[in-house]
């Protein structure tokens, strides 16, 4: 079920609330670039006592330090390699856990980023299950037996938990009609620090496109080729990390990781941001952070057309195929292309989705399902 929340009418101190004790386990290393997890478990901080525990992948080198902000309580644990295909080394990363995380009876709730976790829940534990339904975890693993995995744990996990929050509607129905009754739609957010005032930036020679996030396999490569063959004068920007190779093109300038709090200064001079994916299972089932910043930049965006993204084409030019794709950068390439939103709308739009409106709709279904 989707959840409205009504506003609360009284303002409540929560430092004079004595705090459920919630143990986080983030879904992905503390240090990759900032994400649903990260945001989440730094405003849930207002309302919970939280210790959030991240992964750490023994013998995978993670070298993108470019989520510095910790929270309050931090700790870390081991993820070893092939622990999900040999009992062995499954028991001892349980045991690892154990020794670094502690005793979990201590904890009131347990947040659970992602379904292999559930290795780590005792049945013996009495406390609330939350599982953060964020992507599709299945259909994201490269190989059939992570795949089966991964399916085990979320079917196994998603029957335990006590409440499920999904970041979409296509993750909600992917859950069976039974298992609906306990979940609810918490979609991503934007960071709501700074807004930039909608403005067109004249093209000149070159019409600079710019991308923010992981490059990954759902990059349309094609598409930008075939953009750059049509109008020579196309240059594609990209900053993040790569799970994947920038094909060579010269019109392709790869400029590396950014911090979180300078990716605005990093696309300023940009004339558009893009999100320019391959309509696959695992994009069918994201809401996009990167279009809450997108709009926060005040810049033309341009992303592909599917379900999920609909709710932006007040703010987001949406293409179909690849000859709406080159409509619209012909378009922009001509000065003749205006931003979707202006100075009021942006603002209406951002202030109902920060990450501190996701955390107090999770407090609050939280409190209501006790």
């Amino acid at each position: 079920m989707k959840w409205d929340i009504k506003r609360m009418h009284e303002v409540i101190d929560l430092q004079k609330i004595k705090k459920k004790k919630m143990l986080y386990l983030c879904a992905i290393e503390w240090e990759w670039i900032a994400q649903r997890p990260h945001f989440l478990a730094l405003e849930l901080q207002k309302y919970y006592d939280i210790k959030v525990a991240s992964p750490i992948h023994l013998f995978k080198k993670i070298d993108i330090q470019r989520n510095n902000k910790k929270a309050d309580q931090h700790s870390t644990f081991f993820l070893l390699p092939l622990q999900e295909k040999y009992k062995a080394i499954g028991m001892l990363s349980e045991l690892f856990f154990r020794l670094k995380i502690g005793s979990l009876s201590k904890y009131d709730m347990i947040w659970l980023g992602s379904p292999i976790f559930i290795r780590y829940i005792p049945k013996s534990y009495k406390g609330q299950v939350i599982y953060d339904y964020m992507d599709d975890c299945v259909s994201m693993q490269m190989s059939e037996r992570m795949r089966d995995i991964f399916r085990k744990a979320h079917d196994h996990l998603s029957k335990r938990a006590n409440v499920i929050f999904a970041s979409s509607n296509y993750l909600l129905k992917l859950l069976p009609e039974d298992i609906r009754k306990k979940a609810f739609i918490v979609s991503n957010a934007f960071k709501g620090k700074s807004l930039y005032s909608p403005q067109i930036k004249s093209v000149d020679d070159v019409l600079k496109l710019g991308y923010v996030g992981t490059i990954s396999s759902w990059m349309d490569w094609n598409l930008l080729e075939k953009s750059i063959e049509l109008d020579s004068g196309i240059e594609y920007h990209f900053w993040g990390p790569k799970d994947v190779d920038i094909p060579q093109n010269e019109h392709f300038l790869y400029h590396g990781i950014v911090e979180h709090d300078d990716i605005a200064k990093a696309v300023e001079n940009v004339d558009a941001l893009v999100m320019p994916f391959i309509i696959n299972d695992v994009v069918k089932a994201v809401d996009p952070v990167k279009l809450y910043e997108y709009i926060s930049f005040g810049k033309n965006v341009i992303c592909c057309s599917y379900d999920e993204v609909q709710k932006y084409s007040d703010y987001v030019w949406l293409y179909d195929d690849e000859n709406s794709y080159c409509r619209i950068t012909k378009q922009l390439k001509a000065n003749d292309l205006p931003v979707k939103y202006n100075v009021e709308s942006q603002r209406r739009f951002l202030e109902k989705n920060t990450w501190a409106c996701r955390a107090e709709q999770i407090y609050q279904i939280l409190e209501r399902k006790q």
